[in-house]
C-alpha cells in the first residue's frame, strides 16, 4: 500500500486547475478563492500569492516559450503574467469582459500571437495576446468546454453536445468528429503521431486520425467521467484523470491501460456536474518525478513516480 502523498495547503476554498511553469520549475495552483498560489516544488512550498481576479479562477495556460501564463476567471476576464525573471513573476495585462460569462478554456497560436478563448456563452473569441485586441469571434451552438491547436491553422474545439469541431483560424467548420455519445471535457493533441485525443462525460477516451476524422482507438477503463489528460512525450503514454477518483496511465500505440492509481482520500463534491471538471487537476514533473493532484478540495496532493523502463509497468509508486 503506498503512503499517503505530501500535501500543500494554503487555498481557503476549492482548487479549480493546476499548471507546471517548466522553464522555472514551478508549479502554479488557483482557487475559487480568487487567488493564484507560485509553488517551489523543491522545497514544496508558498513563494507567491496573487489576488488579481474577482472571483474564481478556473483556467491556466503556460506558455513556456514566452515565458508567460495566462490565467481565465469566473470574472470573465483574462489576466497576462510574465516569469521573465522567476523572483518576479507579476501581472502584465488584463483583457476584461472577455466574455459574457464564465471562462471555460484557453489555448495559443504561437505561429500568430493569437489567443483563443471559450466561456460559457457559447462563443469563442480570439484576441492578440500583446494588445488584448479582440481580433474575432464566433458563436457556436453549444458551450465549448476544451480548446486544442493540431496545427498552425487548425483548432480543435470540445463541445457540450457531444463531438469534436475542427476549426480554421478565421473560425469556419472543417470537421465535425463523431464518436462520443456525451459532452468532451479535455483535448490532447500529440504532435509525435499526429492524432487528437480526447476524454469525455461518456468515461471514454478517443484516439483520433484527425485528417480522416475516424476513430483510432478507444480506450476504456474509467467508469465515471474522464475530466483531464497529460501527454508524456518520450514514452508513447498519455496520462487520465476521471471523475471515478483515478489516475490512469495508457500505453496509446497498444490502446493498454499500463497502470492505476486509485485515490481514494479525495474529497469529492455532491451530484455529478458539467461544471466539476473545474476541480479536477493534474500535472506531473518529470525533472521532480512527482505528480501534483487536486480534486474537490482546496489542498494540492503530491505523489513520487519512479520511472522504470519496463514498458509494461512504467511507474511503480513508492511505498
Amino acid at each position: 500500500m503506498s503512503l499517503r502523498p505530501i500535501v500543500l495547503t494554503g487555498h481557503k476554498k476549492l482548487i479549480t486547475c493546476l499548471g507546471y511553469l517548466k522553464t522555472i520549475n514551478k508549479i502554479v495552483s488557483a482557487s475559487d478563492d480568487c487567488t493564484l498560489r507560485i509553488w517551489d516544488i523543491t522545497k514544496m512550498e508558498c513563494e507567491q500569492v496573487f489576488k488579481n481576479h474577482m472571483k474564481g479562477v478556473v483556467v491556466i495556460l503556460d506558455l513556456s516559450p514566452k515565458c508567460l501564463f495566462l490565467t481565465g476567471g469566473k470574472d470573465k476576464c483574462i489576466k497576462i503574467y510574465s516569469y521573465m525573471n522567476k523572483d518576479a513573476i507579476k501581472c502584465i495585462k488584463s483583457i476584461y469582459n472577455a466574455h459574457d460569462s464564465i471562462l471555460l478554456s484557453l489555448a495559443f497560436n504561437y505561429e500568430y500571437d493569437l489567443l483563443i478563448s471559450s466561456g460559457f456563452d457559447k462563443y469563442i473569441k480570439c484576441f492578440n495576446i500583446y494588445s488584448g485586441t479582440l481580433k474575432s469571434a464566433y458563436k457556436n451552438d453549444c458551450s465549448i468546454y476544451c480548446l486544442e491547436f493540431i496545427s498552425k491553422k487548425a483548432l480543435a474545439a470540445g463541445c457540450h453536445i457531444p463531438g469534436i469541431t475542427i476549426f480554421s483560424m478565421n473560425f469556419k467548420i472543417i470537421k465535425v468528429l463523431k464518436g462520443h455519445t456525451q459532452s468532451v471535457f479535455c483535448l490532447l493533441y500529440l504532435k509525435k503521431i499526429k492524432a487528437l485525443v480526447s476524454g469525455s462525460l461518456d468515461n471514454s477516451i478517443i484516439l483520433w486520425d484527425v485528417k480522416n476524422g475516424t476513430p483510432l482507438r478507444v480506450l476504456k477503463s474509467h467508469f465515471r467521467s474522464v475530466l483531464k489528460l497529460i501527454n508524456f512525450p518520450d514514452k508513447d503514454m498519455i496520462g487520465s484523470f476521471g471523475y471515478d477518483n483515478a489516475i490512469r496511465l495508457w500505453n496509446y500505440k497498444k490502446g493498454k491501460n499500463v497502470k492505476t492509481i486509485l485515490q481514494t482520500d479525495f474529497q469529492r463534491g455532491g451530484t455529478h456536474s458539467l461544471v466539476y471538471h473545474y476541480y479536477a487537476s493534474f500535472v506531473y514533473v518529470e525533472e521532480e518525478k512527482k505528480f501534483f493532484f487536486s480534486y474537490f478540495g482546496d489542498n494540492i496532493k503530491v505523489r513520487e513516480a519512479k520511472v522504470i523502463k519496463d514498458e509494461a509497468r512504467p511507474f511503480d509508486w513508492k511505498v
